[in-house]
């Protein structure tokens, strides 16, 4: 009996590796990456400005958000956005805000450039 139960406990546990294995490997064939950088009126980095993106997934309901903040130089990055179009729209207080579109493709990076005004 006691080796019946472990014998179905390890097919149980294969099983669920194998699900989550494949899980990730769909996950990272339909999915790209957002990067940029953001700038200020006069060109130089913001640092600590709110960068949110919105994707709108073919075939989904709502819409996949996002949100981040830039680093010391400026820049951002999204990781496993799924494909489809997106709106990127970063802002700072004082500083100002600015909006793009991009289009997010299945195994790329979209790079962007906001410039807040």
């Amino acid at each position: 009996m006691k080796t019946l139960v472990l014998s179905l406990c390890a097919v149980l546990a294969l099983g669920l590796a194998l699900q989550t294995d494949a899980t990730a490997n769909d996950a990272a064939t339909h999915t790209g990456a957002v990067s940029g950088i953001v700038v200020g009126p006069h060109g130089h980095p913001v640092a600590g400005a709110v960068v949110e993106l919105e994707v709108n997934v073919p075939g989904h309901p709502r819409p996949f958000l996002a949100r981040t903040h830039t680093a010391r130089d400026g820049r951002f990055l999204f990781r496993m956005v799924p494909a489809g179009p997106a709106i990127v729209t970063a802002k700072k207080l004082h500083v100002g805000r600015d909006r793009t579109r991009t289009l997010v493709v299945a195994g790329h990076r979209s790079e962007v450039r906001l410039r807040l005004h």
